[in-house]
C-alpha cells in the first residue's frame, strides 16, 4: 500500500510541476514589420514635329505631349522654361524674333519670358499625359530663315 501511496504521490507531484512549467512559460513578444517607397519624379516629352506657320500664325497647336509622373506625398511642381524667353529665334539672323504664348493644363496663353510653374499640391501623378500648346500671331513681313527656340520641362518633389 506504501507504494500504491509513494506512486501516487509522485504521479500527483509531477503534474504539479508539470502544470507550474506550463503557466510559467506563457510569454510573448511584438515584431514590427517596415517599408518604405522612395519618392520619384519623372518626366518625358513627345515631340509632335510641328513647325509652325509664322506667315499665317499658328493658335493652339499641339507641339509635345508631356507625361508627369509624381508619387511624392507633398506633390510637385512642373517648371516650363524657354531657352529664348519665350521668342522663336531666327537662325541666320539673330535679331529677328517671333513672340509666342503656350497653354498648358489649366495655363492659357501663357508667355514663357519667365518660368511658368505649375505647383500640385499634394497631387500624385501616375503617367499624366498633357498637350503642350503654342499659339503665334501670323505676320506676313517676317524675315525669312529658320525660326527655333528650346523649352525645357523639369519635374520636382514640393
Amino acid at each position: 500500500m506504501f507504494k500504491k501511496i509513494a506512486t501516487a504521490a509522485t504521479v500527483t507531484a509531477a503534474m504539479f510541476v508539470a502544470g507550474n512549467a506550463q503557466a510559467g512559460s506563457d510569454t510573448s513578444s511584438t515584431l514590427k514589420i517596415n517599408g518604405t517607397v522612395a519618392a520619384v519624379c519623372t518626366v518625358s516629352i513627345e515631340d509632335m514635329s510641328q513647325t509652325l506657320n509664322l506667315v499665317q500664325g499658328a493658335n493652339k497647336t499641339v507641339v509635345g505631349k508631356i507625361t508627369e509622373t509624381c508619387n511624392a506625398a507633398s506633390g510637385y511642381t512642373i517648371r516650363i522654361a524657354s531657352a529664348n524667353a519665350g521668342k522663336l529665334v531666327n537662325a541666320a539672323n539673330g535679331n529677328a524674333k517671333v513672340d509666342y504664348t503656350v497653354d498648358y493644363d489649366q495655363r492659357q496663353n501663357t508667355a514663357l519670358n519667365s518660368e511658368l510653374v505649375q505647383n500640385y499640391g499634394n497631387t500624385q501623378a501616375y503617367g499624366a499625359v498633357k498637350d503642350l500648346k503654342v499659339s503665334v500671331t501670323g505676320n506676313a513681313n517676317r524675315v525669312a530663315g529658320a525660326y527655333a527656340d528650346t523649352i525645357t520641362v523639369t519635374i520636382a518633389t514640393n
